[in-house]
């Protein structure tokens, strides 16, 4: 399915994590993920499954549509307490309407790297989990950025290395 979306043969883990909404907890700021991960690409797609369901009022994903068609690689914008800070990079983002994407728990999105996202905050009594992971396409270049990968690995890459290592990025799809 990754392959099909990103159109290409191959792709590699780059990371995956818990997403958790604890009771009563803030939104999560308008963000892009590709930017700060250690390589670039316009195919890099993170999958989100809800362990819990993800509606409104506990704090869903909403989305930019077609924002990533739009976004670059050289902004620093950090999930941070301003929800609206990536606007101040790409104002023309203030005129896409948001969708939310509430999902039941065992559901998952699919999301294009360089999507405009945020989560909404969880007005509830109750946690929202969600489980996420980043793939990268096979034939990745490292960009300099450390991001998750260890120090003593990035102390041997130079920019336009490939992230080609199967213990660190192992191969998830070959078409």
């Amino acid at each position: 399915m990754l392959c099909k979306l990103a159109k290409v043969k191959k792709m590699r883990i780059w990371h995956d994590q818990t997403l958790q909404k604890n009771p009563w907890s803030n939104p999560t700021s308008w963000h892009l993920d590709n930017p700060k991960w250690s390589f670039y690409s316009k195919q890099s797609i993170s999958i989100w499954i809800a362990l819990d369901d993800a509606t409104v009022k506990n704090g869903c994903l909403y989305f930019l549509p077609k924002s990533h068609k739009l976004a670059k690689y050289d902004n620093d914008v950090r999930i941070g307490r301003r929800i609206d800070a990536l606007f101040e990079v790409y104002p023309e983002f203030r005129s896409i309407n948001p969708v939310a994407a509430e999902v039941k728990a065992g559901d998952a999105s699919f999301h294009n790297g360089l999507i405009a996202h945020a989560a909404g905050a969880n007005m509830t009594n109750a946690n929202r989990a969600a489980m996420t992971c980043a793939f990268m396409p096979d034939g990745s270049t490292y960009n300099g950025q450390q991001n998750i990968l260890s120090e003593s690995y990035v102390s041997k890459l130079k920019i336009g290395d490939f992230l080609n290592n199967s213990l660190i990025n192992p191969i998830v799809g070959d078409l």
